[in-house]
C-alpha cells in the first residue's frame, strides 16, 4: 500500500507542479505534512510508511502512508535527478508490470539502474517519526565555513532507539543584502570543482561535517531548499536573517518558510504576548513582501497567512494552548489593522479587473485580502464581502466570501448563509462547503450552530462527506475552539464518535486521533479528554478501528 499510494501521490503532485506554480503546490504539500504528518508522527499512533502490525488495517489510511509515502518516492527523484529517477521507473516497469510488487523490488530498481547502494535508505521504510537535523556553521580562519550536521529521530511506540536515515539536504547562501552566493564544496563531491549556487547533501550518518569555500563568508545559509527531505530542521538564526530570508532567499519555499519560522518563533515563545517591537518586525516584512510586483501571487496569499495552529503543536513537547491562541489572535489581528492600507490596495486592484484577467493566483490573493480587511472593521468592510458572494462569477470568489462572513459577527450574516443555500440546495458537493464554512468561527457560539446542522435535513451521519463536512472540518480547522478550555469541543467528539461506531467506524476512528496530543496540554485538558478517550472505551461493541485508536491514545 505504501509503495501504491505513496508513487500515486508523488506523480499527482508532479503533475499539478507543471500545471500549477510547482512553488505554491511544493508549499501545500508541506503545509500538510506539517499540519497532519508530523503531528501524527508525534502521537501514539504513530508508524512508519510500511507498518509492521496492526489491529485493523482501515487505520492506515493515514497520511504517514499516503503523504509521507510521497516525500519518501519524491527524495529517491531529490537524489538520483530526473534521468536516474527516470531511468529507475523504466526498469520497474520492465521487471515488474502487471505483478503484485513489493517497496523493496521498486528500490531495488532504482538501486540497479542507477548503480546506487540504499541499505541506510530502507530505513525510512522501517521507522516512524520526524527525524531532526540539527545544523551549525563554524567560520575557519580561511574564511571558510565548515557545516556540521547532526541527525536524531524521538522514539515512537515500539520502537525506542533509531538508526540514521539518509537524508537529502539541498542547501545555498545569500549576503547580507539577500544577494546569492556562489561557493564551493571543498570537502565533498561531485560540485567540488566549481562554483555552484544550490548544492545536494547527503547525511547518512548521526552527525556529518562539510567545508564550505565562499567568498563572504558573514552570509545567511538557506537549509532545506524545497523542502528535500520531511524533517525538522533546527539552525540557531537570527531575527534580521530571518526577515532578510523572507524578503529575499530565491528559493520560493525557503521564503515562505522563513516567514512561517519567524511567525512561530513568536507564537512559540514563553511569553504570553507579542511585543510591539516584535509585531513591527512582522508586518515591515509582510508589507515589503506584498510591494514585490515580481512574486508569484499565490506566493504572496500563502507568506500572509499565520502558522498552522495545529503545526504549531506539533513542533514541541508541551504547550499553553491558551497563550499559544491568544497569540495568534493578537498577531492576526495585528496584521490586519497594520497593514490595513496594503490589504484594501490589493483587494480592489484585483477585484476591478475585468474577470477575464484574474487568474487563479490573483483570486487567492484577493480573497486573503478580504479575510484581513473584514477582521481589520467589521462595520466597514463586511458589505465587501456581502457583494462578492453575490456577484461573484466563479465557486472559489463565492464561497470564499461566505467563509469569510461566517467567521464575522455582521448583522447579515444568517441572511447570506441562507441566500447561498437557497441557491445551491440542490448541489450535495458545494453543500459541503456550505456546512463546512458556517463551523470554523472562532466563537463559542459555534457549538450551538454546529448542534444546528447536525439537525439540518441535508446533514446524515450516514453520509461520509457531511460528517466530514461538518465533524472533521471543525475538529482539524478550528483548532481554537476544538480545544476550548469549556471541554465542549471533546465532548461534541466524543459522542459523534460513539455515534459513529455502529454506522462508520472508520471515520470515527479517523476523528479519533484528533484525541492523540492530549499529553502535550495542561492539566484541565489532560484531565477533560482522557474522561472522553475512557467514555469512548465503555462503549458496547466498540469497532476494532476504534478501540485501536483510543487504546493507543490512552496508553
Amino acid at each position: 500500500m505504501s509503495l501504491k499510494e505513496g508513487l500515486t501521490v508523488f506523480r499527482d503532485q508532479k503533475f499539478s507542479e507543471d500545471m500549477q506554480s510547482a512553488a505554491v503546490e511544493r508549499i501545500e504539500q508541506v503545509k500538510i505534512i506539517r499540519a497532519a504528518q508530523f503531528v501524527e508522527d508525534s502521537g501514539p499512533m504513530a508508524h512508519s510508511i510500511r507498518p509492521d502490525s496492526y489491529i485493523e488495517m482501515n487505520n492506515f489510511y493515514t497520511v504517514t502512508v499516503y503523504n509521507k509515502g510521497a516525500e519518501v518516492i519524491r527524495m529517491m527523484h531529490t537524489l538520483l535527478g530526473e534521468q536516474g529517477f527516470r531511468a529507475g521507473m523504466d526498469l520497474y516497469f520492465d521487471r515488474h508490470d502487471g505483478q503484485a510488487v513489493t517497496c523493496e523490488d521498486f528500490i531495488k530498481a532504482m538501486e540497479d539502474a542507477n548503480g546506487v547502494d540504499w541499505s541506510l535508505f530502507r530505513n525510512w521504510y522501517r521507522q516512524a517519526g520526524t527525524p531532526t537535523v540539527e545544523v551549525s556553521i563554524e567560520k575557519l580562519s580561511d574564511n571558510s565555513l565548515q557545516l556540521n550536521f547532526f541527525q536524531h529521530c524521538p522514539a515512537t511506540p515500539g520502537q525506542p532507539d533509531k538508526k540514521p536515515f539518509l537524508i537529502p539536504l539541498k542547501i545555498g547562501f545569500i549576503d547580507k543584502q539577500g544577494k546569492p552566493l556562489k561557493f564551493k564544496l571543498t570537502s565533498d563531491t561531485p560540485s567540488n570543482d566549481k562554483n555552484i549556487q544550490q548544492a545536494l547533501i547527503t547525511i547518512a550518518d548521526k552527525k556529518r561535517s562539510i567545508k564550505i569555500s565562499i567568498g563572504n563568508a558573514d552570509c545567511i545559509p538557506s537549509l532545506l531548499q524545497g523542502f528535500s527531505a520531511p524533517v525538522k530542521l533546527k539552525y540557531d538564526y537570527s531575527q534580521n536573517d530571518l526577515a532578510c530570508l523572507f524578503a529575499h532567499d530565491p528559493d520560493s519555499f525557503n521564503r515562505w518558510d522563513a516567514g512561517q519560522t519567524l511567525m512561530s518563533r513568536l507564537l512559540l515563545s514563553d511569553n504570553q504576548t507579542i511585543s510591539n517591537e516584535n509585531l513591527a518586525v512582522i508586518s515591515s516584512a509582510i508589507n515589503n513582501l506584498l510591494a514585490d510586483n515580481h512574486l508569484d501571487q499565490s506566493l504572496k496569499a500563502l507568506a500572509v497567512q499565520l502558522p498552522n495552529l495545529n503545526s504549531l503543536i506539533g513542533e514541541v513537547e508541551s504547550i499553553e494552548l491558551d497563550d499559544l491562541f491568544a497569540k495568534h489572535r493578537q498577531l492576526k489581528q495585528h496584521l490586519a489593522t497594520s497593514l490595513e492600507t496594503q490589504w484594501l490596495q490589493n483587494y480592489n486592484h484585483i477585484n476591478d479587473l475585468p474577470v477575464e484577467q484574474i487568474t487563479s493566483a490573483a483570486r487567492r490573493l484577493k480573497n486573503t485580502a478580504l479575510s484581513y480587511l473584514i477582521l481589520c472593521d467589521e462595520n466597514k468592510y463586511a458589505d465587501k464581502a456581502i457583494q462578492q458572494q453575490l456577484n461573484a462569477h466563479n465557486m472559489t470568489d463565492e464561497i470564499s466570501a461566505l467563509q469569510i462572513i461566517c467567521h464575522s459577527k455582521t448583522s447579515q450574516k444568517k441572511i447570506q448563509i441562507q441566500k447561498f443555500y437557497d441557491k445551491w440546495k440542490n448541489e450535495e458537493l458545494v453543500l459541503d462547503k456550505w456546512f463546512s464554512a458556517q463551523v470554523m468561527q472562532d466563537h463559542q457560539s459555534v457549538f450551538s450552530d454546529i448542534e444546528a446542522l447536525l439537525s439540518h435535513d441535508k446533514f446524515s451521519i450516514t453520509n461520509p462527506n457531511k460528517v466530514r463536512s461538518v465533524l472533521a472540518a471543525f475538529v482539524s480547522g478550528n483548532t481554537q475552539q476544538f480545544h476550548s478550555a469549556s471541554g465542549a469541543g471533546y465532548e461534541l467528539l466524543t459522542k459523534l464518535i460513539i455515534r459513529l461506531n455502529p454506522i462508520n467506524a472508520q471515520i470515527g476512528a479517523r476523528l479519533a486521533k484528533q484525541f492523540g496530543q492530549w499529553k502535550k496540554f495542561d492539566h484541565k485538558r489532560q484531565a477533560l479528554i482522557k474522561e472522553h478517550l475512557e467514555q469512548i472505551l465503555t462503549t458496547d461493541n466498540l469497532s476494532n478501528d476504534i478501540y485501536e485508536v483510543v487504546d493507543r491514545s490512552l496508553n
